[in-house]
């Protein structure tokens, strides 16, 4: 199959001459010599398709003929073309002169090409350029869009020969039928035959993956990440990672002249694990638009780059939805360092591009890594990624149940080094080692170079989420986020990249957020939309990661604490209590001068009742959260296989609910379930040589002196002091700890660390 590189389509008719099936075989049902009809004298169709903004679109169609058409006297009258429509297809954007299905051009070629020139004139193909100035409302699937069908129906004289009208349709796809029981309604589907179709502009493109679907390209294997620690589980997982990856023609060249080059991440939204990284490819603009001699030519120009590396991931699970990041997270990380240490890549020079879930990815990263992106470009991102991920909310919570430290959901933070950053970039761009919060979303991201596009009335979910931030920055910092509302969303291409252009001027702002707000459309159309502009993509290119390192962040590196009056008139539009009393919800009015420490996002389901309000907090703590932090560690008694550890808080630690490997995990209400197990301990022990202490906890109480003590009970006590008992055979005298997990008590909470505390 020809997908736009390297295979080769074979014509039929060479073929058929191979096997004495050649030019005029058979018989013909014209008196003369020299005609012939066309249903013998069509080979065959090749669909011609290029990737827009809402996937693989038909341009033209390659009719083969087995005999010499030059001279031939064909118009736009001489074929009935059909061609895919969505059954939708009602609701796509017009934005030309035509119908879908409509003849612009027709010409004669000797290849079964597009010509600029109207053809050769001469050769065996009828190309059939069409119309294409629409757009669906959500995203095609490009074996259905690239199915047509071609029947002539008027005589073609050519200089040697006349061709009959025929009476079949050539095709070019199998189609079948699915019907729901449930409803009745039956619906076709057609997927366009291996080797019928040509994708243009995605040459260039290797695929590595684990599926091996031989429809489609396969270049290696997927890459394979160990050690991907799951947020959700707290264990650790091998991840094969799919992906598509462009690396221009002349690399070698450029890099052999001291050249470095780009990269940027295309993420899409959550797909299956047995997804082929080309369907990713063709799913949107994005990947063909980064290829393009436009996008090379902006890094060349711009920053002096030898190009743009594009890589193109298969995102199979959500990052976050407040239940802790899943293993897929960090083999994206590890893919991204992979490219790193095999390619000349700028690090000043990383962009990511991604909607929905893939947006997800991406704002993950920024948490994780500061400032590792040089921009970050949104689609429509409604997910509530943007909280204070250490407060963790599972979407079904019974929410008549008051929220303790007793009941709130475990997870287990990573503190892999090398896929979390222990610092934070300085107003500089020099490494900061103190004070970083990884899970202060809105504190790390507020220097970013960020640009955020969703529709007004038809994404809720993503409006709110970004309504709720810019009320932050205003409430806390006085910052706020600059917004451009396009009115129609049908508007001109030319005249929306023009205003938003003007919209885009870097002097107008301290920081480097953006937000386009588009009127209409929905969670669908309005991100398919915004991918058709190359304001947008030309805006991500142009940043630098240097921006962000040398512009100060907002200063909210520290609790959040609510203002003594709150503004009523911030209704949350189209969400109630989640008491499902009906009642209204409300963004929440910070405190002038507080930060954004222990915030969380409102969580917003697909109805109309919200999962959880704006700065939600477990039921039993109040505003500000006591942030616990670990003071020191000491070996208490070590003999008899029996080994006590105390760990000193600063604050007392009553009623602190930690885990230890093989608990039960509790539910919303507080009680152990029977089918679901810690798979780690909360604390790692190491000795004097960074060696990890083999052994058992068995017991964790609390105290207000630094003692073991056989009266208490496991998780009893209060005080200061966390005292562990661990069976085990060392016999350690120095000791190091690293909390593996978030602790918390109900007043205060200890996030997990990512460094040993000696």
């Amino acid at each position: 199959m020809k997908q736009g590189r390297g295979l080769q389509w074979v014509p039929l008719f060479a073929l058929l001459a191979a096997f004495g099936g050649g030019c005029g075989g058979g018989s013909s049902s014209s008196s003369s010599d020299n005609d012939i009809d066309a249903d013998k004298a069509i080979a065959g169709i090749q669909t011609i398709g290029f990737v827009a903004a809402d996937g693989a679109k038909l341009s033209a169609i390659a009719v083969e003929y087995d005999t010499d058409l030059t001279g031939a006297n064909i118009d736009k009258n001489t074929y009935d073309v059909w061609q895919y429509k969505a059954p939708w297809n009602d609701n796509c954007v017009n934005y030309g002169g035509g119908e879908i299905g409509d003849i612009t051009k027709i010409y004669v070629n000797d290849r079964a090409e597009i010509s600029a020139e109207g053809g050769s004139g001469k050769g065996s193909y009828v190309i059939i350029e069409v119309y294409t100035g629409y757009q669906y409302a959500a995203e095609q699937s490009f074996s259905q869009a690239l199915s047509a069908s071609v029947t002539q129906k008027a005589e073609i004289k050519t200089a040697a020969q006349t061709i009959n009208p025929g009476t079949a349709a050539v095709t070019n796809y199998k189609e079948s039928e699915s019907c729901s029981s449930y409803t009745g309604q039956c619906t076709q589907s057609y997927t366009a035959n291996s080797g019928t179709y040509t994708i243009l502009g995605i040459d260039g493109y290797k695929y590595f993956t684990h599926v091996t679907n031989t429809d489609y390209p396969v270049d290696g294997g997927a890459f394979v990440a160990e050690d991907c620690f799951d947020e959700q589980t707290g264990a650790y997982k091998t991840v094969q990672q799919s992906y598509a990856l462009y690396v221009p023609a002349d690399y070698e060249k450029q890099k052999a002249e001291g050249k470095r080059f780009a990269l940027v991440t295309v993420d899409h939204p959550a797909a299956s694990e047995a997804t082929h990284p080309f369907t990713q490819v063709v799913q949107s603009r994005g990947p063909s638009y980064f290829v393009s001699d436009e996008a090379q030519q902006i890094i060349k120009d711009k920053h002096g780059l030898g190009g743009l590396i594009v890589v193109v991931p298969v995102v199979t699970a959500r990052v976050g939805d407040n239940a802790g990041t899943p293993g897929g997270f960090p083999s994206l990380v590890k893919l991204w360092d992979h490219l790193a240490d095999n390619y000349a890549i700028d690090p000043d020079h990383v962009y990511g591009a991604g909607q929905s879930v893939g947006g997800m990815v991406l704002l993950e990263t920024n948490t994780k890594r500061d400032n590792y992106f040089a921009g970050i470009l949104l689609y429509d991102n409604q997910w509530a990624q943007n909280y204070y991920k250490d407060e963790v909310f599972v979407r079904g919570m019974a929410t008549a149940t008051n929220e303790t430290a007793a009941n709130t959901p475990r997870h287990y933070p990573s503190t892999d080094g090398s896929i979390i950053w222990d610092y934070h970039w300085g107003d500089n761009g020099e490494q900061v080692f103190e004070g970083h919060d990884s899970n202060n979303y809105y504190y790390l991201t507020s220097d970013d170079n960020i640009m955020i596009t969703n529709s007004l009335t038809g994404n809720a979910l993503s409006v709110n989420t970004w309504v709720e931030q810019n009320y932050l920055y205003e409430d806390l910092a006085g910052y706020e986020i600059p917004r451009f509302i396009i009115g129609d969303f049908k508007a001109g291409k030319d005249e929306q990249n023009f205003a938003i252009k003007n919209f885009l001027d870097p002097a107008s702002q301290t920081q480097g957020i953006w937000w386009i707000t588009f009127q209409g459309g929905g969670n669908q159309i309005t991100p398919i939309w915004s991918r058709s502009l190359d304001a947008t993509y030309e805006w991500l290119l142009t940043q630098t990661r240097e921006t962000e390192m040398k512009r100060p962040k907002l200063d909210l590196d520290k609790p959040f604490m609510l203002a003594s009056t709150q503004d009523m008139t911030r209704v949350v539009p189209g969400f109630t209590k989640p008491d499902q009393s009906g009642d209204p919800i409300y963004y929440k009015t910070g405190k002038a001068g507080s930060g954004t420490r222990f915030y969380n996002t409102s969580w917003l389901n697909l109805g109309a009742v919200a999962d959880q309000i704006p700065g939600w907090l477990p039921g039993a703590m109040s505003h500000p959260v006591t942030a616990a932090s670990m003071k020191g560690v000491q070996t208490v008694s070590s003999s008899g296989g029996r080994l006590v550890v105390a760990i000193e808080y600063d604050v007392d630690m009553k009623n602190a609910v930690i885990h230890r490997k093989g608990d039960k995990v509790l539910d919303s209400k507080g009680n152990p379930r029977d089918d679901d197990f810690v798979s780690m301990d909360t604390f790692d022990f190491y000795d004097a040589n960074d060696e990890k202490i083999p052994g058992t906890i068995n017991r964790i109480y609390i105290k207000d002196s630094a003692e073991a003590d056989a009266s208490l009970g496991h998780a009893q006590g209060s005080g200061r002091y966390v005292i562990v008992e661990i069976d085990t055979a060392s016999s350690a005298n120095a000791v190091k700890v690293v909390q593996r997990a978030t602790i918390r008590t109900d007043k205060a909470m200890a996030a997990a660390t990512p460094s040993l505390l000696k």
